[in-house]
């Protein structure tokens, strides 16, 4: 696990964003969100190299970043100094499962692809009571689409992430836990495009680094996933969910 982890971690440290997202997908999503002015608060969990945490703070918000992994971290302080907007990015080493921020501190939630690690209804819990009174919530998750699923993507997808459900599923999770759905979207592909390119891209230089035999069979697996997108990527993908604490 040891020589898997450090290989992992240098390959997506090089990479401008960990997941698939867009700029202007993180602004249709805050466009959803009515009433919620620029200077807002909002907290970005998962956060990463932070694409979303400078996008939202290009558009007039404060963003708290979060992640629990350092060198993302000091990535989103010199990535927020460069785009103008340093004054209004806090970035922190924390853990998303047990957010250590009063209750009310926020007027938005957001995570781009990251409540999975945590599992989404304990990431739900634990983050409404961050919210001041109707709140927003704003978070992408890896769901199904409507219509038939090949053999080798439910397969590949009930190994890699068994809790993967469908939109129905993911919004009923967010009702149980005090949400009220108000909207939501799927990523266009080119957003998966433009993570998936310079992953691949990466990925053979990290190899030549990182020989142990644990490492390699990582490596193996983000092929694996890139292939199955490739074919099989119209019976899943990213769904934006935007919705209010209640």
């Amino acid at each position: 696990m040891e020589f898997a982890l450090a290989a992992l971690f240098e390959l997506f440290e090089s990479l401008d964003q960990c997941a698939p997202g867009s700029r202007a997908a993180t602004l249709q999503a805050l466009q959803a969100c009515e009433g919620l002015a620029p200077g807002a608060r909002i907290v970005d969990f998962g956060c990463g190299p932070g694409p979303a945490t400078v996008a939202l703070a290009q558009a007039g918000y404060a963003v708290t970043a979060v992640d629990r992994h350092g060198p993302f971290i000091e990535t989103v302080r010199r990535r927020a100094a460069a785009a103008g907007v340093g004054d209004r990015v806090t970035a922190i080493v924390g853990d998303m499962r047990a957010p250590d921020f009063a209750d009310g501190a926020f007027d938005a939630v957001w995570s781009e692809g990251a409540a999975y690690s945590v599992g989404v209804p304990a990431a739900l819990a634990a983050w409404r009571r961050l919210l001041a009174p109707a709140g927003w919530l704003v978070l992408s998750e890896l769901c199904w689409r409507e219509g038939a699923r090949s053999a080798e993507a439910a397969a590949f997808w009930q190994r890699e992430y068994p809790d993967m459900g469908d939109v129905t599923q993911l919004e009923a999770r967010c009702a149980a836990a005090g949400y009220a759905v108000r909207g939501g979207f799927w990523l266009p592909a080119d957003a998966w495009a433009a993570y998936y390119g310079p992953l691949e891209a990466a990925v053979p230089a990290v190899r030549a680094r990182h020989p142990q035999a644990e490492a390699q069979a990582a490596l193996d697996d983000i092929g694996r996933e890139i292939a199955l997108w490739r074919r099989f990527g119209g019976e899943f993908g990213y769904r934006f969910v935007v919705a209010q604490r209640g």
